[in-house]
């Protein structure tokens, strides 16, 4: 794990009680999308527990070296000209199938910020985007096209790569209520919970059962989990 630093260049608002931020870094590590890096903002003691940052927005790959753009949320108390301390690339991230060239991405939250810079890398290899989402989303190219959630079906005929984002429970309904347990193409799912040590201390708090009844750690053995192991 690499210590790194960070200078926040702006605050997005993104919607209500929505915040993201670009951060230019002392250097910029190589991140897939899904993974995070881990935040402290120094001189606030009192914050015990760091922030984890995960990669966000269709713009947040574009950007020049070494900008980073988050997906939401941040804390009320970050402001431009704040500097912080950073460490990671931490976790296991998404990975595209060389070979797909339908993906959708599926945001069971209010945001889909983590999955759109999939979206990104799949229109860079002329593949087709198609957004599931109730929630919000920014200015999107007219190529990628967006959906609601009651048409997630239509996904899982048409896609040959599915990214989904989401908490343990929303994606345990999913599979309850969707009758495609077994999906017909290669799945994967970020797991939005808390982790409050980011493997640091082995906590606990993350912990889930995948579905052969295995303990396993988010902060570590994820956050991006293969669609069966869950």
């Amino acid at each position: 794990m690499k210590l790194n630093r960070g200078t926040i260049l702006e605050v997005q608002q993104l919607g209500e009680n929505t915040r993201a931020a670009v951060i230019r870094l002392r250097e910029k590590p190589h991140i897939m999308p899904g993974q995070y890096l881990h935040a402290h903002l120094p001189g606030h003691e009192e914050e015990i527990v760091g922030v984890n940052l995960f990669p966000g927005g269709f713009q947040s790959i574009q950007r020049e070296n070494p900008l980073y753009t988050t997906a939401p949320p941040i804390p009320d108390n970050w402001h431009p000209g704040d500097i912080l301390n950073l460490f990671g690339p931490l976790g296991k991230g998404f990975n595209i199938p060389k070979n797909a060239e339908r993906v959708a991405l599926v945001a069971l939250e209010q945001t889909s910020s983590h999955l759109l810079p999939l979206a990104r890398a799949a229109l860079a290899k002329n593949g087709e985007v198609a957004l599931f989402t109730d929630g919000q989303f920014p200015k999107l190219p007219a190529n990628i096209e967006i959906s609601p959630l009651a048409e997630l079906e239509e996904a899982y005929r048409w896609a040959d790569y599915l990214a989904f984002s989401g908490s343990w429970e929303k994606i345990q309904q999913v599979k309850q209520y969707s009758s495609m347990e077994n999906l017909p193409a290669p799945a994967e799912v970020l797991l939005l919970t808390p982790m409050p040590c980011s493997g640091l201390a082995s906590c606990g708090i993350c912990a889930i059962t995948d579905s052969r009844g295995k303990v396993r750690m988010v902060c570590e053995e994820g956050p991006v989990f293969d669609w069966r192991e869950l």
